[in-house]
């Protein structure tokens, strides 16, 4: 254990000291609250109601006459409201009442305005001094901003793949001052060697994942299923340090050959976003779109252990085979270096 404490704590000193991994450590804190902060004001302007052709046709012109009107099925309206904006639905039944349906996590804006132009166009209609319409709000259960929860969960796999690259880094930096030989002659066994080269990276990523939940205003989440779910995303992100560390050679060369993840993560989170969740099964090569799926229950706050157990054995499983075509490199890299 001293060994390994003592091999984090150099990675540590000499990451603090580099420039690039010091910028890794503060980049997903700098970039949390550029994406938190702006999240307010990426709703949309327009106001944009949707009706299931319930509605009879005098109020949707009446409407029409201030707001846009989109008539569907009710099947297709209950789809296009859970997507990523702040449209909510209109609906009547049959004694005249309306009901308006919602996701949950919309601004207050477009239904106060709805109700109010309800209220308007029926008491007018009845010449009455009166409100006496009849309102009803329906929750389809969402309450989380689709923009902070993505960006939120973009950023924490961002942290899981810069940890990763702070591996990278150190293993380089190993390399250049010619220390490997050294510590080839020494008691340290390989398992400590890469259980100490991975705890500065591991460390830093879960420190920028807890961050930027609070960062995010999410700090009344299970913070042991966002440590558990982080540890094992960072199960394939050190092993890809380890690998682009010892056949780098040099950080530069590191850096650009890392890019090369940023590929299947963006396809990922992009995939998970526009795919509706019937077609997900296509994304489950990835193993960041089982992290992805475990932080968004988490942060919706509909995660199960259960639930994350199977998120951990995706990304376990994909690990284990890209550990298996990599595992010669490695163990070759490690010897001869």
């Amino acid at each position: 254990m001293k060994r390994i404490i003592s091999i984090a704590m150099r990675d540590f000193k000499s990451s603090v000291r580099d420039f690039i991994a010091l910028y890794i450590m503060i980049a997903p804190f700098i970039l949390a609250f550029i994406v938190a902060g702006f999240v307010p004001t990426t709703e949309e302007a327009n106001v944009v109601i949707l009706s299931d052709g319930s509605v009879e046709q005098p109020m949707i012109e009446a409407l029409e006459t201030y707001i846009d009107v989109e008539v569907m099925s009710r099947q297709a309206m209950e789809v296009r409201i859970k997507a990523i904006d702040d449209r909510i639905g209109l609906a009547q039944s049959s004694d005249g009442s309306y009901e308006i349906i919602k996701e949950g996590n919309e601004v207050a804006g477009p239904e106060e305005l709805l109700n109010q132009l309800l209220i308007m166009e029926q008491s007018q209609r009845n010449n009455e001094v009166e409100n006496k319409v009849k309102v009803l709000f329906s929750d389809i259960g969402v309450k989380i901003s689709p923009v902070a929860m993505i960006g939120l969960v973009s950023i924490a796999i961002v942290a899981l793949v810069l940890g990763g690259m702070v591996v990278s880094m150190n293993i380089i930096e190993e390399k250049e001052s010619m220390t490997f030989s050294a510590l080839n002659t020494t008691p340290l066994t390989r398992a400590e060697f890469i259980i100490g080269k991975s705890l500065v990276g591991s460390f830093i990523a879960v420190v920028q994942i807890v961050g930027s939940f609070y960062i995010f205003g999410f700090s009344g989440v299970n913070f042991l299923q966002v440590l558990f779910i982080s540890i094992i995303g960072l199960s394939v992100v050190i092993i890809m340090g380890f690998v682009l560390g010892l056949v780098s050679p040099n950080q530069m060369a590191a850096m650009a050959n890392m890019k090369v993840l940023f590929l299947p993560i963006s396809i990922t989170i992009v995939g998970a976003v526009l795919m509706p969740t019937s077609r997900h099964f296509l994304l489950w090569w990835s193993p960041f779109y089982w992290v992805y799926d475990g932080m968004t229950n988490i942060i919706n706050e509909t995660a199960s252990w259960g639930g994350l157990l199977v998120d951990a054995v995706g990304v376990l499983v994909i690990t284990a085979l890209i550990y298996i075509i990599f595992r010669k490199k490695i163990n070759s890299n490690l010897q001869s270096t």
